[in-house]
């Protein structure tokens, strides 16, 4: 079977003087000491460029990180108390354990936003781990990279007070839930993006199956994914690949795996992935490796190690 690629043409992306690679991270949720072996498996899995070793310049994560500190942190996640866990992100703190490369990540859904909600866009969580912030653009290793973390809420895309009213550190449930809405404040910063290599969002794009209408035929895994999320994902996130047409899009969110692509303008190519969490059988990191002419080669993986996308 032909796996559905994650490759671009020279071009794509910019030209630069030596090959870069980057992975891209699913959702985490507290788990960092498997995100890190999953990240050496699929790193040592990735064929690296002809007389190069293969390595990580850089993470991107798609949210739901989960850089747990302590119980105040672990008291304003969103969800059932059964599902807050604290994680092992006090063991990348002590420095027992460490992300192969810099990690940049947006938030998610289940976030300890009574301390990301106190930090500026770029700030660092940890040594070498970066919150890039609600939405916008960032500059990362010559790549234009543009972001938009949380999801949509009908009831708080318009009420972007509605964080400033909550009483940290231990809210109501329902309080604790608004900081994980993107508000229209937000989106319109990111439509302020001009341009972009590449896209990370927490979620999906709406109409998935319809967006990426152009590339191989889906496996039956994949259409069974499709039938199964047909409704899901966000119009804005949408939107933005539509209007700046990059090279990549990367999200998590629904813990399931999609790959896809769309053709846009002057036949340029977006390749969409979509990620699994880190303790789900799906792909759930992707890696890309980007040649001196703008030319890129990706692959996804599951935690095994085992291709999905791409290779």
């Amino acid at each position: 079977m032909t796996l559905p690629a994650l490759d671009q043409p020279a071009g794509a992306l910019p030209a630069r003087d030596a090959p870069l690679t980057f992975a891209v991270l699913g959702d985490v949720h507290g788990h960092h000491a498997e995100a890190i072996e999953v990240l050496d498996r699929a790193a040592g899995a990735f064929p690296p460029a002809s007389g190069s070793a293969s390595r990580l310049d850089f993470i991107l994560q798609t949210g739901d990180f989960e850089p747990i500190r302590n119980a105040g942190d672990l008291a304003s996640i969103a969800g059932p108390a059964k599902y807050r866990v604290p994680g092992d992100f006090a063991r990348v703190l002590a420095g027992d354990i460490r992300y192969p490369a810099p990690v940049l990540f947006i938030g998610g859904n289940h976030e300890p936003y009574a301390f990301l909600e106190s930090l500026s866009d770029g700030a660092a969580v940890a040594d070498g781990i970066r919150f890039l912030g609600r939405a916008g653009e960032a500059s990362i290793e010559g790549l234009r990279v543009a972001y938009l973390g949380g999801i949509f809420s009908p009831t708080y895309f318009d009420d972007p007070d509605a964080r400033r009213r909550i009483e940290w550190p231990e809210p109501i449930e329902k309080r604790r839930k608004i900081p994980t809405y993107f508000t229209r404040e937000e989106i319109e910063k990111l439509d302020r993006v001009a341009a972009a290599d590449i896209l990370i969002a927490h979620e999906w794009p709406a109409q998935m199956i319809r967006l990426a209408e152009y590339g191989d035929p889906p496996s039956p895994r994949q259409r069974e994914t499709a039938r199964r999320f047909v409704a899901a994902g966000s119009r804005h996130v949408r939107d933005a690949i539509e209007r700046i047409e990059p090279a990549y899009i990367f999200c998590g969110h629904m813990h399931a795996s999609l790959f896809g692509a769309r053709r846009g303008s002057e036949g340029r190519i977006t390749r969409i992935a979509c990620l699994d969490q880190v303790a789900g059988p799906g792909a759930c990191v992707a890696i890309v490796r980007i040649e001196p002419d703008g030319s890129a080669r990706g692959a996804a993986y599951t935690r095994e190690g085992t291709p999905e996308a791409g290779n």
